[in-house]
This record gives structure tokens, C-alpha cells and sequence, in this order.
């Protein structure tokens, strides 16, 4: 964390939800470009089960990404993961195959 400059209190924020006795979900949010998944990683890398980073409102063909298209790399993120062998495969198809139709 040596790399970390001015970030106490956010690194502090971190580690103390960490620290808690109970399940906690982080949302990290902000302006592009300003170090937000450097600071977690850096902060609490070793330690997470499971991170994503979401996609930038436009990408960078100047085509805005839409709500379907973060449900999709959400997806993507989290079969990365073997949790509980490929059950919870089966559980995200089918969930984004109906949102899919939702969305």
C-alpha cells in the first residue's frame, strides 16, 4: 500500500469493513482514471473471493454501453469464479437468459 497517496481514511474504510464480523458488499464508485480498483486491490487484493469492475458508460468507440451490456460483463466476471462447482453456472444462464427477455 506504500503506492496508496492521500487515501488513508478510504484505505481505513476498507479494512474496517473487512475487519467486521459480518458479510459486507463494497461499491466503489467514482470519476474514470482515478485509481478506485488500484486502491481495493492494493488494499484488500489478497484477501477477495470476488471483484468486479464495471464497464465505463461509453466505451471507446464512442458507443454508449447499456444496462444489458453491464448485466452481460457482470455475467462474465462471475463465471470466472468456480463456486460450488458449475451449479452456479446454471443458476446465472438462467437468470440472465430471463433478464434478457426483461431487459
Amino acid at each position: 500500500m506504500n503506492g496508496i497517496i492521500r487515501r488513508k481514511k478510504e484505505i481505513e474504510e476498507l479494512l474496517e469493513l473487512f475487519r467486521s464480523d459480518r458479510a459486507e458488499f463494497v461499491a466503489v464508485y467514482g470519476r474514470r482514471r482515478v485509481g478506485k480498483t488500484y486502491l481495493v486491490d492494493e488494499t484488500l487484493g489478497r484477501h477477495l473471493t470476488f471483484r468486479h469492475a464495471g464497464l465505463s458508460p461509453i466505451d471507446d468507440n464512442g458507443k454508449q454501453n447499456m444496462l444489458k451490456d453491464q448485466l452481460q460483463h457482470f455475467y462474465h466476471s462471475l463465471a470466472e469464479y468456480e463456486i460450488e462447482g458449475k451449479v452456479i453456472h446454471v443458476i446465472l444462464r438462467y437468470s440472465f437468459t430471463y433478464m434478457n427477455g426483461v431487459i
